[in-house]
């Protein structure tokens, strides 16, 4: 072998230790850094023609483990998602309280009955009425500030949401913009190992924020998409987009994050999405997604059953109590009722009025089992004027029944018969009508209406009410269009059940006339949405949703606003606390705290809860019930909070064992590096040596 050789083949020694050297010592800086994949010089001998030149780089090769990369991908993701759901379950166990706590509904609620037993022994104590008063505005607070947070929440996370949606897509186009740049560096022979450990940085950035799988072209280049296929990363990144709403209420229906693609040369983004939110199995925006469209809502929903209850069960109690003295004038709730119905009433009330000393000026005792099956509420509006004699007015107005008497000084008692009270929908005639309610809320408390399907619905014809069926993951799987037909209620609902959404539930008017959706195999999850409603009935501006309580926003916005009735809160005379006696000197006592006993006692009595969110029908009382709530949105979270130390614990567990297979090992570098070195060394003898032989060579030719 000629000196020449010699030395270039000691050179080529020189340079690939020197690399070699160079990607250990990165290896070793890199010891610490989370998800760094060891680099491995892969050396071969150097051929020109048949002789050997020395030695060269083959390549530098990222340890990579693809198996234990997908699992720890998967097993993150899993982590991120039960680790939102987790951070959003604590701050609402926060918000609700301890169930014994005085703070919390139910302690609040305790609260309401203890301040009426002592309104009860004394009514006529300024203080204890005060008392009441007080606690019943506080329970009232607290439910309606439940509420609010509620969708407060909802609002937070669709920002948080917004903030993901940002993070992804400027992860989305770090790896595509490094995608070329690996495959033109193996195109011309140069390192890609760093590249490539940067793009798979990147994946697992990528892989918190969503489930992803990868595929590695021969290029090297990577196409990125969800577990279940929606691409993401494939010539260019494609791009994610989110409208947030403004404003976050019970009826909003959150527009879907869309996926579109882009035109790699242009940058042009196509016009048509592809909805991402059922894509999604796992990772953080999986977590956000189901907090702000399954779990807060379910929460609403229970918050709102027990409301709904809590307000009609107050309200029952009151309407068949009445103050000392009665008020000159009761005016009832906005029912969309009109004199033409059928009045729909059983039993018997007794219509009166009485003077500032609870004295019985005159009264009437409506039988309403006389009535042929025709009669309308303008013939028991009719009689009741007629049997007063002018004493009293009865009217409906607009869809609002009201009771005053002709004289300012006088005052009216809508009272339940104690033999045969009367009823329709379950209340009597002043709860029906919320003539004396205690509280009220954004909704109604009840949507027992009573009708029946051969009853006029009294619609305006050619309203429109928009109806949208929307699966668990928020995707639309029916977005109908309602238009008012036909004459009867039974129309109605023939007309629902023929429509799209009559292959995902039934409808049907319940026994006491509400409207019952009962969800087909398959469709259990799914949720209807009311949205533009321009539907009418009778001019009372009473709209069929709000008639029949259609839509997620009634349940829960039964829980929003509630507070005392406006006429109480201004005058707490009008507090009902005694009970009317038709034959009694005087009809109406000062001091009688029997109404305020009434509502005491609903402590104990025991109310029939519909299914609704993760909580089961039950029976029990208002307290119990709200405790229910809580406790399930504790267990809730404690559940949520297992199951994120499980995916922790399973994350922690491949992380490990990927960087046991794929990480550096410092012992291992330290011997790499002494063993480049005293390469390197030994080349440089070998150079050092050639230099001596060529200097004795040319010496001797002198």
């Amino acid at each position: 072998m000629s000196l020449s050789a010699i030395l270039n083949t000691a050179a080529s020694a020189l340079s690939v230790n020197q690399q070699a050297l160079r990607t250990t010592s990165n290896n070793i800086a890199n010891v610490n850094t989370p998800g760094y994949v060891r680099q491995r010089v892969d050396l071969q001998a150097a051929v020109i023609g048949t002789q050997s030149n020395g030695v060269e780089i083959a390549g530098i090769a990222r340890m990579a483990d693809r198996f234990l990369e997908a699992a720890s991908w998967s097993a993150g993701a899993d982590f991120a998602k039960y680790d939102a759901l987790s951070t959003y379950y604590d701050r609402f166990d926060t918000l609700l309280g301890d169930p014994n706590d005085n703070a919390s509904i139910p302690g609040k609620l305790d609260q309401v009955y203890s301040s009426l037993t002592s309104l009860a022994l004394e009514p006529t104590a300024a203080g204890n009425r005060q008392a009441a008063l007080a606690a019943i505005e506080s329970f009232s607070r607290t439910v309606s500030d439940m509420a609010t947070q509620i969708q407060d929440l909802r609002s937070e996370v669709s920002g948080q949401i917004t903030d993901a949606v940002g993070e992804i897509n400027s992860v989305l186009d770090r790896i595509a913009k490094l995608n070329p740049q690996i495959v033109s560096a193996k195109v011309m022979g140069s390192d890609a190992a760093t590249l490539e450990e940067q793009r798979s940085q990147a994946l697992h950035d990528l892989s918190k924020l969503i489930d992803i799988q990868v595929s590695t072209g021969a290029d090297g280049a990577v196409r990125v998409s969800t577990t279940k296929g929606i691409p993401l990363v494939d010539i260019a990144a494609h791009r994610l987009e989110y409208n947030p709403p403004g404003t976050v209420t019970s009826g909003t229906q959150f527009d879907p994050i869309s996926v579109y693609s882009v035109d790699p040369k242009t940058g042009a983004v196509s016009a048509v999405g592809q909805a991402l939110d059922s894509g999604l199995s796992s990772g953080e925006l999986r977590g956000l997604l189901d907090m702000r469209d399954t779990v807060l809502p379910e929460f609403g929903r229970e918050l709102g059953n027990f409301a709904r209850a809590a307000v009609d069960e107050f309200n029952a109690v009151h309407n068949a109590s009445t103050a000392y003295p009665a008020p000159n004038s009761l005016t009832g709730a906005q029912t969309g009722f009109l004199a033409s119905d059928v009045q729909g009433f059983t039993g018997k009330a007794q219509f009166a009025v009485t003077d500032g000393s609870g004295n019985l000026v005159n009264s009437v005792t409506i039988d309403f089992d006389s009535y042929g099956p025709g009669a309308t509420l303008a013939t028991v509006i009719a009689d009741v004027n007629a049997g007063l004699g002018g004493a009293g007015t009865l009217a409906l107005t607009d869809g609002v029944m009201s009771f005053s008497a002709a004289d300012p000084a006088n005052g009216v008692v809508i009272a339940q018969d104690e033999a045969a009270p009367s009823e329709r929908g379950g209340r009597g005639f002043s709860h029906f009508f919320g003539m004396n309610d205690l509280l009220t809320s954004s909704t109604p408390s009840h949507y027992d209406t009573g009708v029946t399907a051969g009853q006029n619905h009294n619609l305006v014809a050619g309203g429109t009410l928009d109806l949208k069926l929307r699966a668990p993951d928020g995707e639309t799987v029916v977005d109908y269009t309602y238009t008012v037909g036909g004459t009867t209620f039974g129309d109605i609902v023939n007309g629902l059940n023929a429509s799209p959404l009559g292959g995902y539930m039934t409808f049907s008017l319940g026994s006491d006339g509400q409207l019952v959706s009962t969800p087909k195999a398959g469709g259990e999850a799914y949720r209807l949405y009311a949205g533009s409603d321009t539907t009418n009935r009778g001019g009372t501006g009473v709209t069929l949703s709000r008639f029949f309580g259609m839509g997620e926003a009634n349940a829960a916005d039964s829980a929003s606003n509630v507070g005392l009735a406006k006429a109480i809160a201004t005058d707490n005379r009008r507090l009902a606390l005694g009970r009317f006696e038709p034959t009694g000197d005087p009809a109406i006592t000062v001091g009688d705290g029997r109404g305020a006993q009434m509502m005491a006692d609903l402590q104990a009595k025991q109310v029939s809860f519909g299914a609704v969110g993760q909580l089961d029908s039950m029976r029990v009382t208002l307290g119990q019930y709200g405790a229910a709530f809580l406790s399930n949105t504790a267990q809730a979270g404690t559940t949520a909070q297992t199951r994120r130390g499980d995916a922790e614990a399973l994350s922690v567990a491949v992380d490990e064992k990927l960087s046991n297979a794929t990480g550096v090992n410092l012992d291992e570098e330290l011997s790499n590096l002494l063993i480049y070195q005293n390469a390197y060394n030994a080349a440089a003898r070998i150079i050092t040596t050639a230099q001596q032989m060529m200097d004795t060579l040319i010496g001797m030719m002198r």
